[in-house]
């Protein structure tokens, strides 16, 4: 069973048949541009292969401590990266930076549209609700994004401060392969997964919605009737939805981030060896739900370890810890990071 993505507040009132009939035009010219535009957004600069995760000590033994179930038969070993709900993030601005921004591109390119299309976007509201809809039309399930966060690069001073949990920067990032990550998209267990690269800057935001938009301004100039306008809206909202979490506020830029998106049916019950059920932990007072998401051992490639630890004696105990649990060729580094104390 193959899932696919729709995210509007009013789906609830709709039936899967009324959504085929009669906004398939406007789900098909999304998914075109989406196709697009998905490789672009979510590639690493040339030459990149990895992204980072920047954790603790407690992080780094539990993301790579094996997590088959051996009991059971399973000896195929497995990492563990944490996905926590995305209302549950250190920024406030959460979801809302897509829609303001939105707001300000509509008014910088106002005298490029036409009056009549500018009044359709203009109206456009935000829609949080996320919903799965499996296209043999059986179900739609309400859904919540998981999230985890990684960084183009894995030797920031800012993230070392933010991630390691202390002030003497005695963290690690973690480098996991892009691609096989990216391999973990197709799947057929009830959710969807996607990878998206952060974007920042204004003028990257708007490139992205010119990108979205242009189909859009030329099937309704071609055709502006009452049901095409339903069907551009429709197809708008869900572009909104699409890279809500993929948008974020400049002040975050030194992060140079990339995120992994698990949308979770709100029943969500586990999938053996893929993702673990919702479970809870302790964040600075907060309970915080969160799942493990599990991936092949050869998607590990790299250790970076924080600027202040004593570099001999962190290098070959991680080095010791990696090759005890069976990891092959992870290339464990040192902070370039010429900091004193």
């Amino acid at each position: 069973m193959s899932m696919n993505l729709i995210k509007d507040r009013n789906l609830i009132t709709l039936t899967n048949e009324h959504i085929r009939k009669n906004l398939s035009d406007a789900l098909s010219i999304f998914a075109q541009s989406l196709e697009r535009l998905n490789e672009s957004y979510t590639q690493m600069a040339s030459g990149e292969n990895c992204v980072y995760h920047y954790t603790s000590s407690d992080g780094l033994l539990n993301i790579l401590r094996n997590k088959s179930d051996r009991r059971n038969g399973d000896n195929n070993h497995r990492v563990a990266l944490w996905f926590t709900r995305y209302d549950c993030l250190n920024d406030r601005h959460e979801q809302k930076d897509i829609y303001e921004t939105f707001q300000k591109y509509c008014q910088v390119r106002r005298n490029e549209i036409s009056p009549s299309f500018f009044e359709i976007i203009d109206k456009i509201e935000p829609s949080f609700d996320v919903w799965i809809d499996d296209e043999g039309g059986s179900s739609m399930s309400e859904c919540d994004a998981y999230i985890c966060c990684f960084s183009r690069e894995d030797d920031l001073l800012p993230m070392w401060n933010y991630y390691s949990k202390s002030s003497a920067y005695s963290g690690y990032s973690i480098g996991f392969n892009i691609h096989k990550l990216k391999e973990q998209k197709i799947n057929e267990s009830g959710f969807a997964f996607e990878i998206y690269k952060v974007l920042y800057n204004d003028n990257e935001k708007y490139d992205l919605f010119d990108r979205q938009l242009m189909p859009l301004i030329k099937k309704y100039t071609a055709d502006c009737s009452e049901e095409n306008k339903g069907q551009i809206v429709f197809a708008i909202n869900a572009m909104l939805s699409h890279y809500q979490y993929a948008l974020k506020n400049q002040a975050f830029e030194h992060e140079k981030e990339v995120r992994s998106v698990l949308y979770l049916p709100k029943t969500f019950k586990g999938v053996p060896n893929i993702v673990s059920d919702i479970q809870y932990r302790n964040s600075n007072g907060y309970v915080v739900p969160y799942v493990e998401y599990y991936l092949d051992v050869q998607c590990v490639k790299t250790v970076r370890i924080a600027p202040l630890l004593e570099e001999n004696l962190a290098k070959k105990n991680v080095k010791e810890y990696l090759d005890r649990n069976d990891y092959k060729e992870v290339d464990v580094r040192v902070s370039s990071v010429p900091i004193r104390f």
